[in-house]
């Protein structure tokens, strides 16, 4: 079969299922409802079915008191129970219709072309009117002097029009084959029909006006199809979709208010929700919520929620929360919640200033930026910087990390920041306000409102060191060097106790590079461990006087070349180092150190 037939083929099919309108009359539900008003139980039936029930507002008392009870029973039955014999019902697209038995109807087996003028109690035109066909889902808009020109295929259902303007009730309008061209005069005050919408039907916390004014939309979205999914009181469902751009496809002019099941959009898709798959080679636009797989060559965007997976080659924005996946190669958008994970080769943003809340695991992994606004953060991973507020788990990048709050791991190449650490700090230069229970490891470590101590001390190999410590209330980071024969340079650990008494202790393990000053041999000789216990003794507020005794291992570089002093040296540090060099062997000792601490 040639490409082109095939199409036509494809497009018939899906046509066909799109076009299938449910019965929801046969429907199997339960309700339960005693002695409250009628609007209760109609609320509860449309929550169930998802559908809407449209009646005159005069046919049906809405605070009648009703009792009812039953399980597992059609639609039709529990609607004569509740409201007796004398009405009819009928499915209109995704619409309930309650009628009398004695309102006229006509039933014909033929098309119907229908033309006509709208017009205000004032005689005035009424412009950029929706005009709906349901049976179709045939949508048009009137021009400036309020005309229209629609066909209706009648098919065995009534035929109907629903009119949707602004200002005005929703009103609709049957016809029999008689009619051709006919006008309307409607009015602000009572209608043909009113359509009776319930609040759990509509568009919920971010609203269609707010997607339908993105820039992304506005671009691939002609101004009629918005304008006709902001204005029409309409919530269709189809089983499956076909669109080769948003104006050319199987939901017509409607699209904006169809949910599907499968979407395919040859360039770009336009739908109210999607309960299923989409696929698009450019982009897919959705006002409401995505529950399924979405997939796009560029841009995926929802005005609401994403349950699921979304898959782009350039941009995933969900405006509400996303329970699931965002994959994309540039950029993943969740507005309000996350929960789950968003992968993007470029650039991630979850949360904004006013929403915050999060609710279970969410991760982020960029090739560029994170930045997660919630309450909590579980990972980040980006090849260049994150951002977040509180973090219940690990941020890795090469550049830059921070949080407000870090309960877990910070690692990058080049620095961290935290305002309150519990946990561990890894990088270059690592800066937090305060640490509770938690550490830092890297050259240079901040700590604002912690322990941090300078000290000025002699020991058995080094004649002085200069040693700086910061950390928490119990563990810190040392950053220390010496002068002596030799130099050293080096960083260590330790735990303090007692910190605020009269006489506190320490224990210290610093690992450090040693290095010759003499000129003929190697200028490293090797690397030198030291673990020293403190005692110390406060002189006054600032100052204290501390004393201890040392382990010491040292480790000689292989192969270093003669020039070394005599291991005579009055130091007994020194006369270990060189007699480690000279055997190369590794030497270890007991020593000593005094000082003071600023």
């Amino acid at each position: 079969m040639k490409p082109a037939k095939l199409f036509l083929v494809i497009t018939f099919i899906l046509m066909a299922f799109s076009l299938k309108a449910q019965n929801y009359l046969t429907q199997k539900m339960s309700l339960a409802v005693i002695d409250e008003p009628l609007s209760v139980a109609f609320e509860k039936l449309e929550s169930k079915g998802q559908f809407n029930f449209s009646f005159h507002a005069d046919i049906i008392d809405l605070n009648e008191k009703v009792v009812i009870n039953t399980e597992n029973r059609s639609l039709k039955k529990i609607l004569n129970q509740l409201l007796g014999n004398e009405f009819r019902y009928k499915v209109v697209g995704s619409h309930v219709l309650i009628q009398r038995k004695r309102q006229y109807e006509t039933s014909i087996n033929e098309s119907v072309r229908i033309s006509g003028q709208l017009k205000d109690k004032s005689n005035q035109p009424v412009s950029n009117a929706i005009i709906y066909d349901p049976n179709s889902k045939r949508t048009i808009i009137t021009n400036v002097e309020g005309r229209f020109n629609i066909k209706l295929d009648n098919k065995g259902n009534p035929l109907l029009l629903s009119l949707n303007a602004q200002h005005f009730q929703d009103t609709i309008v049957y016809f029999n084959s008689a009619h051709s061209h006919v006008e309307f005069t409607i009015n602000q005050g009572a209608t043909i029909e009113r359509l009776e919408p319930l609040e759990h039907l509509k568009p919920a916390s971010v609203q269609s006006s707010s997607f339908n004014n993105l820039k992304l939309v506005k671009f691939f979205i002609p101004n009629k199809n918005r304008y006709v999914a902001e204005k029409l009181n309409v919530f269709q469902r189809g089983a499956l979709q076909m669109s080769l751009v948003p104006t050319v496809g199987t939901n017509t002019l409607s699209k904006g208010r169809t949910t599907n099941s499968f979407s395919l959009n040859i360039v770009a898709g336009y739908n109210y929700a999607i309960n299923g798959l989409e696929i698009g080679s450019a982009a897919n636009f959705i006002q409401q919520d995505l529950r399924g797989v979405q997939m796009a060559g560029a841009i995926n965007v929802t005005g609401e929620n994403v349950n699921g997976v979304q898959i782009a080659g350039g941009i995933n924005k969900a405006m509400g929360k996303v329970s699931g996946t965002q994959i994309s190669g540039g950029t993943n958008l969740a507005n309000t919640q996350l929960s789950g994970m968003q992968i993007a080769g470029g650039f991630n943003l979850a949360g904004n200033s006013s929403y915050t809340e999060s609710n279970g695991f969410n991760g982020q992994i960029a090739g560029g930026v994170n930045i997660n606004r919630l309450e909590r953060t579980n990972l980040q991973i980006s090849g260049g910087v994150n951002k977040a507020n509180s973090v219940k788990g690990t941020q890795v990048s090469s550049l830059y990390n921070e949080a407000v709050e870090i309960d877990g791991l910070q690692l990058t190449a080049l620095l961290n920041k935290t305002r309150k650490l519990n946990g561990l700090q890894l990088g270059i230069v690592n800066y937090a306000d305060t640490i509770e229970n938690g550490l830092q490891f890297g050259l240079i470590n901040i700590v604002k409102s912690g322990y941090r101590k300078l000290e000025l001390s002699t020991n058995e190999t080094f004649h002085f060191n200069v040693t700086y410590k910061t950390g928490g209330r119990f563990l810190y980071s040392t950053l220390k060097a010496g002068a002596g024969k030799y130099l050293h340079a080096g960083y260590g650990i330790g735990m303090i106790f007692r910190k605020e008494k009269t006489a506190s202790f320490n224990i210290d393990y610093i690992a450090s590079a040693v290095f010759n000053t003499r000129k003929g041999s190697d200028f490293f000789l090797g690397n030198m461990a030291k673990i020293h216990f403190d005692i110390n003794l406060k002189l006054n507020k600032k100052l204290q006087l501390f004393a201890g005794p040392s382990f010491n291992f040292f480790v000689p570089q292989t192969n270093n070349e003669n020039g070394l002093a005599s291991d005579t040296s009055f130091n007994p540090g020194i006369k270990f180092i060189n007699k480690a060099i000279a055997t190369n062997k590794t030497q270890n000792w007991w020593g000593w150190h005094f000082g003071l601490k600023i």
